[in-house]
């Protein structure tokens, strides 16, 4: 059943493909728009739990950055395993849920977390999923996206 903007994840699709390559042992997502992406983080969760069978760490991550709540509904905090990822022990998720009308210093501080998660991880393919519709005058937009004015 289709719940978001996209009926396929490019961006999931891409990365998991890349992990068919014996040169590619770990791939990220990267989200960043004002929706979460729900396709990308199941696709993540899934994998994982394919490969927990198998006894095998997690290969690929997903990280959002995303207005919450708002269309899909998902990507909570608290949906995250833990806040700071094991690739035994959680759903390959991360989500950094920003609340209607955070500044953009709180939108840098969670992107910061995002990316102290990537380096972490330790990928060797980051794929960028940006939709786009963050800018300032997308009407679903409740939080304050940074713009250059605000460095």
């Amino acid at each position: 059943m289709c719940g978001g903007f996209c009926f396929l994840s490019n961006a999931a699709v891409a990365a998991a493909h890349a992990l068919s390559y014996d040169s590619v042992e770990r791939a990220a997502v990267l989200d960043f728009d004002i929706h979460h992406g729900n396709g990308t983080a199941r696709a993540a969760t899934e994998r994982w739990r394919h490969r927990r069978r198998r006894r095998l760490p997690g290969d690929l991550l997903s990280l959002s950055i995303h207005e919450h709540p708002l269309y899909p509904n998902t990507g909570a905090a608290t949906t995250m395993a833990t806040r700071f990822f094991s690739p035994h022990h959680s759903k390959m998720v991360v989500n950094a849920p920003m609340a209607p009308g955070s500044s953009a210093e709180m939108y840098q501080e969670n992107f910061a977390m995002l990316l102290e998660q990537l380096v972490e991880f330790d990928p060797q393919l980051i794929v960028v999923s940006a939709g786009f519709d963050a800018h300032q005058r997308d009407p679903c937009l409740l939080y304050t996206s940074p713009s250059p004015r605000d460095s």
